[in-house]
């Protein structure tokens, strides 16, 4: 099968963006600091720069062979075809995880406006039967952008992904300007109530790690891209290390955000109550409610 090279940097970038930035930034900040407190900044900068050592790897083999599905035909080049079954297989089903992933998400923010989608169930969120109809739908409506093409998914990610760039730098902003503790980082334990243990089971048990896998787009779409040994580097660690610097930057805004009292029982308690989302929580506290709706339709 022959593509069409249709991608430009600038379209590649924002897309590896794009499918970086997705709800790890509305539910990470919360769990990281559950687990490792302030020094949860540390985490996400840890877990930046161990996916950016990956990133390079890949940034080099993608320029060497743009081609589709390089995941799988990299191992089939180096080890083989039994290696790149393998492969093959387990690049599916981390696949095949993302979208419901990113599908519950959505919805458990969006219980927040429409009853009936979630319920309570323990500590987490499950979805009701409206909730997992709707799923489906929203499942079946990512299926129809991918099937349309990489060209057309470029274009509609330029957009989408400025907005999804935009909210989060806004909700930095409004938290650091509008009501900052800077005590926070030192409150309920100190900067690290568990130490460096804290600090690196964040990467894993706080979703750190898997924020920032997003960047495999860029290798998905390498056969379809202008100039692959200039565009594909710019966009895989570009992103990476972009996504480093928000990520961190909203870890650090949570932590100062919070109102002191939420802290008394210490950050493995940290939890808001009556919503659906930690920041929305934060907002709901100082009652920014435009700002809530703006993360809402995020």
């Amino acid at each position: 099968m022959t593509f069409q090279r249709s991608i430009g940097s600038i379209a590649l970038l924002f897309a590896a963006i794009g499918s970086i930035i997705g709800s790890g930034w509305l539910f990470g900040p919360l769990y990281a600091a559950q687990i490792a407190g302030p020094a949860a900044i540390l985490s996400w900068v840890i877990g930046g720069v161990l996916m950016l050592i990956i990133a390079f790897t890949f940034a080099e083999l993608s320029s060497a062979f743009p081609v589709a599905g390089g995941m799988v035909h990299f191992a089939d080049l180096s080890h083989g075809s039994l290696m790149s079954f393998t492969v093959g297989w387990m690049v599916w089903l981390s696949s095949m995880v993302v979208a419901p992933v990113e599908t519950l998400a959505i919805l458990q923010y969006a219980g927040s406006y429409i009853p009936g989608l979630v319920h309570k169930a323990g500590s987490t969120h499950a979805l009701t039967t409206l909730g997992t109809g709707v799923a489906a739908v929203v499942m079946f409506v990512m299926n129809i952008f991918n099937w349309w093409g990489a060209k057309f998914f470029s274009r509609a990610s330029t957009l989408v992904t400025a907005i999804k760039i935009i909210v989060p730098i806004l909700v930095v902003v409004i938290l650091f300007t509008y009501d900052f503790h800077p005590s926070n980082f030192h409150a309920a334990g100190g900067f690290a109530p568990d130490g460096w243990h804290g600090i690196f089971a964040a990467l894993s048990l706080g979703g750190v790690v898997y924020s920032f896998i997003g960047y495999g787009t860029v290798i998905q779409m390498a056969a379809e891209t202008k100039n692959p040994k200039r565009a594909i580097p710019l966009a895989i660690i570009g992103s990476t290390i972009f996504c480093i610097v928000v990520y961190s930057l909203l870890q650090v805004v949570f932590v100062g955000a919070m109102k002191p009292e939420y802290l008394v029982h210490g950050w493995q308690q940290l939890s808001f109550s009556g919503d659906q989302g930690p920041f929305a929580g934060i907002l709901i506290a100082l009652g920014i409610e435009w700002m809530i709706v703006v993360i809402y339709a995020d």
